[in-house]
């Protein structure tokens, strides 16, 4: 077993990094606030796909609901590193793992987050492609939050390829009716989202 590094072995990093900056004795406390926040971040960053590996190994190869949990947080360390290829292995390995021990919650989850890394990229097409994948997943007693996003994410989807108005419009009204606090921001979002759907929509009609 691979122990997992605590924060005493970042801290010790921080600190011999912020001790090379501190040539200027006047250096703001303000300004060292943001040196060491910005070294915490980059030193997390570099440990964070090692622990997730690590975790992985301690688990092992059994396919478990765990080992998805821990493939997903490799993926996100790894795309946060930039590596979205290697991430998207990471996401499928999850995926496959989760319909083998049929875990819904899980499958929608990774599925999910391979959408929303196609979304930041600007691939509509294989957003769809996900998040109507990862509602098909779950069933209408499932997580509501869970299947709010998923909504969200597709009408998202399909506005920005200006497909479906009416399909669109369905995703987003439903994302918004599962919202739990209708002031939330949330909720304010699926409102601003289904202003644009409709606002597309009445445009396309006045042609």
């Amino acid at each position: 077993m691979v122990p997992i590094s605590g924060d005493c072995i970042d801290q010790g990093i921080v600190d011999s990094v912020l001790t090379a900056r501190r040539a200027n004795k006047h250096e703001s406390l303000r300004g060292h606030m943001r040196d060491q926040e910005h070294v915490v971040s980059s030193v997390k960053q570099h440990l964070a796909p090692t622990r997730s590996r690590s975790l992985l190994g301690f688990l092992g190869d059994t396919p478990s609901r765990m080992r998805c949990r821990a493939l997903r947080l490799l993926a996100s360390t790894l795309q946060w590193r930039g590596n979205l290829e290697a991430a998207l292995v990471e996401l499928n390995a999850a995926i496959g793992i989760a319909v083998m021990i049929r875990d819904p919650i899980e499958e929608a989850s990774a599925l999910a987050e391979a959408g929303t890394y196609a979304l930041q990229d600007g691939h509509f097409a294989r957003v769809e492609e996900r998040f109507r994948a990862a509602l098909g997943a779950l069933s209408s007693d499932d997580l509501p939050y869970l299947r709010a996003a998923l909504h969200h994410q597709l009408a998202l989807a399909l506005h920005k390829q200006q497909k479906s108005v009416d399909e669109a419009e369905k995703h987003a009204a439903s994302a918004l009716a599962l919202r739990w606090d209708p002031q939330s921001r949330l909720a304010t979002a699926e409102r601003e989202l289904l202003a644009r759907i409709r606002a597309r929509a009445t445009g396309s009609k006045t042609r």
